[in-house]
């Protein structure tokens, strides 16, 4: 059983519990089966009222809650605000076929973390999957961030030290309460105040260590006595690329501040211990962390989670994958901080990755980015793509683990968008990415792979509501030649019926047998249209020769010759290909003949004496062509004559060339009319599958 979107590392294999609610008690059980056949760690259950919704959300606790628009007892936007009042932040998604933009506006006003569109009776319970991940993913990230804070809150708690953070522009962003005990200035007055103007009488000795170490980027150690204060202290300044942490423990004499640098001084716990308990993993992170630092990295997570959330959201807009990709590489320069990166989707078709985004640095690092093939010379890539994992890759000494070793790229970053590509982020820095780069790059992948899908699923409706759109403006154009055509014999028969009543004389009859003879022919050839229309679905192995001769000989073909050259076989569908070759020869005899005409009357006229009709192979192998020495068909009238009803004979229906159209689209091919190799029409038919005679057998 395949997981939509384990792939963020957020939460490992932990169970999700969901929570659906809806109107419909039996669609309800069906998404929540739909949903746990998706992946074993979902836990799905369902309720149909919002109060029954609020219930379990308080008393059992869920990861996430799904929800639909229209419920029993309120609408989805009253469960949702039901929900927020209890927790600002879990994971809830408006999964819905109501399709109003206002309804979405609210949802977005009053917190929802994601909204998913509904096709009613064509749902797509993968993608609705892929979004409980994507949100329950993030939501966990805030959990630890929350944990971590509090785990530090308790570490820094026990030391007595004074322990502040200056940003580089000298504003106080912690001060911890050994501080605000010892200056008798409370945190809430501190932060963000200028540290130089909070305390202007500690001496320019300390504002010069300070100054100092942000300029060289170097640990600083200070002993000084402050008078203001009445008290000696040692600090230890610790720069980094956003300011300074400072751990300042007071002293009694220089005695004492000399034991302090030799560490023999164990009365309480020191800052040295506190980054000590970060390092040995006592914390929720192995990583050596300042106070300083830790703060940046909080604010810059929580700062990139509510920016991705406001991603998500600016997706849920575009309407192509193309626009995605171009949203996702704006992503990753804006949210997560990194301006060289490429999005490349993934063409089954020919099996390669094809550039569809690229920010202007990575453009002006690599030039335009080329399709890679699996066979190419750069192919790094795919490992990310193929083991569906993130991949980090480093320079290294004398060779070239990165994507674009003829770059000045020294890290690079390989995050799996799934099945539909990879998103690619560069730095030209050794080690420049941190694990919570990539964690971020995760958490956007896992975002924009679901609205990758969704977008390829929004533009195969479009697509089938443009074909439905067109189809329909045909068969309006096709009703009304119709309605037109049949109401003319029509008119006829019965204006000479009562005639024929009138008068008793049998020549009105024979001219009311024509008119229903030709209302017989347009109904029979509006039967052959309709039938011919639909796709082909079923090819067989076809001798062309043989069809072509077989089509001659239901033709009235009088003096004129059939010349079938050197074929071959294809894939068609034989009934079709005799009936596609039938209307061809028609076209081309009958008016090329001084014989009888059949009582169809399809043709075009553009013949004159007997016809000699030539089929063949195109120069090209790209199908075959049908081709009469006649006169011809005027360039401006080409077009016309595949139009339903067009004729210039009046007996004719004007359905012959259409119902030729449509059985070569049927069969996925293309029909061109132009002029033959003796002036005369010459039809050519492209796309056509030729079967081999090794593939025959």
């Amino acid at each position: 059983m395949s997981t939509p979107d384990d792939s963020t590392g957020n939460g490992g294999d932990d169970p999700i519990s969901v929570l659906y609610v809806g109107r419909d008690p039996e669609f309800v059980a069906l998404v929540a089966t739909a949903l746990e056949r998706e992946s074993d760690r979902l836990d799905v259950r369902g309720e149909t009222a919002v109060i029954d919704g609020i219930s379990v959300v308080e008393d059992d606790g869920v990861d996430c809650v799904v929800s639909e628009y229209h419920l029993r007892d309120g609408d989805g936007l009253d469960l949702l605000t039901a929900v927020r009042a209890r927790s600002s932040d879990l994971p809830f998604i408006l999964y819905t076929a109501h399709g109003d933009e206002a309804v979405a506006s609210r949802a977005i006003s009053l917190g929802v973390s994601d909204y998913v569109r509904r096709t009613a009776g064509d749902e797509d319970f993968h993608l609705l999957a892929s979004r409980v991940f994507n949100a329950v993913s993030q939501y966990r990230v805030q959990e630890r961030l929350t944990e971590s804070d509090a785990h530090l809150a308790t570490v820094y708690g026990r030391v007595t030290d004074g322990i502040f953070a200056l940003d580089d522009d000298w504003t106080v962003s912690y001060w911890n309460d050994a501080m605000a005990e010892r200056t008798g200035v409370p945190a809430a007055e501190a932060l963000n105040r200028d540290f130089r103007e909070l305390f202007p009488e500690v001496g320019s000795e300390i504002h010069g260590a300070l100054e100092a170490a942000m300029a060289s980027g170097a640990t600083t150690r200070l002993d000084t006595r402050i008078d203001a204060f009445d008290v000696r202290v040692s600090a230890r300044i610790y720069p980094d690329d956003s300011g300074v942490s400072v751990f300042i423990r007071e002293v009694a004499s220089d005695a004492a501040a000399a034991a302090d640098r030799a560490g023999t001084d164990d009365a309480s716990l020191d800052a040295g211990e506190v980054a000590d308990q970060c390092d040995s993993g006592a914390g929720p992170s192995a990583r050596t962390r300042l106070p300083g630092r830790d703060a940046a990295e909080r604010e810059r997570l929580e700062r990139a989670l509510r920016d991705l959330q406001s991603v998500a959201r600016e997706l849920l807009r575009v309407e192509t994958s193309e626009a995605v990709a171009a949203v996702a590489v704006d992503a990753v320069r804006d949210v997560v901080g990194w301006p060289i990166s490429g999005v490349w989707f993934h063409d089954p078709d020919d099996d390669a990755l094809v550039p569809v985004a690229q920010s202007d640095a990575a453009r002006q690092v690599f030039g335009e980015s080329p399709t890679l093939h699996r066979d190419g010379e750069e192919t790094l890539i795919w490992e990310a793509f193929d083991a569906n994992e993130v991949r980090v890759y480093e320079r290294t000494v004398g060779g070239s683990e990165v994507q674009h070793p003829d770059s000045s790229i020294e890290s690079e970053v390989h995050v799996p968008l799934g099945e539909y590509g990879v998103l690619l982020t560069g730095d030209t820095r050794q080690g420049a990415f941190t694990d919570v780069d990539v964690e971020l790059l995760q958490l956007l992948a896992s975002t924009v792979s679901s609205a990758v899908e969704r977008a390829k699923r929004e533009q195969t409706l479009r697509d089938r509501e443009a074909e439905l759109a067109a189809a329909n403006e045909r068969l309006d154009e096709f009703v009304s030649v119709v309605a037109h055509d049949l109401r003319n014999p029509l008119s006829v028969a019965k204006g000479y019926l009562e005639i024929a009543a009138d008068t008793g004389d049998p020549e009105h009859f024979e001219k009311i047998e024509t008119a229903l003879e030709r209302m017989n022919a347009l109904i029979s050839d509006l039967l052959t249209l309709a039938r011919q229309g639909s796709p082909v679905t079923e090819f067989e192995a076809v001798d062309l020769r043989s069809k072509v001769t077989h089509a001659w000989s239901f033709v009235a073909t009088e003096d004129a010759r059939l010349e079938p050259l050197d074929l071959g076989v294809v894939r068609a569908d034989t009934g079709r290909l005799l009936q596609l070759f039938e209307n061809l020869f028609r076209n081309a005899v009958e008016h090329g003949s001084t014989g009888n005409r059949s009582s169809s009357g399809d043709a075009v006229e553009h013949g004159g004496a007997a016809a000699t009709v030539t089929v063949g192979r195109l120069d090209d192998d790209a199908g075959f062509y049908v081709e009469d020495d006649g006169d011809g068909i005027p360039e401006s009238l080409r077009e016309r004559v595949f139009e339903h009803g067009y004729t210039t004979d009046r007996t004719g229906t004007g359905f012959g060339l259409a119902i030729v159209e449509n059985i070569a689209e049927a069969h996925g091919w293309s029909v061109t009319l132009t002029d033959g190799t003796d002036g005369g029409a010459r039809f050519e038919f492209r796309g056509v599958e030729w079967v081999h005679p090794a593939d025959a057998e």
